[in-house]
């Protein structure tokens, strides 16, 4: 598998940007209840 020049690979770019979204998803349905 090809690196990307900033040594970050699409999974590893894909995994970072899951768990964001999942830490603000729960955030927000917490700050709602």
């Amino acid at each position: 598998m090809r690196r990307m020049n900033s040594g970050f690979t699409l999974i590893e770019l894909m995994i970072v940007v899951a768990i964001i979204w999942r830490s603000r998803h729960l955030r927000l349905s917490s700050s709602s209840k």
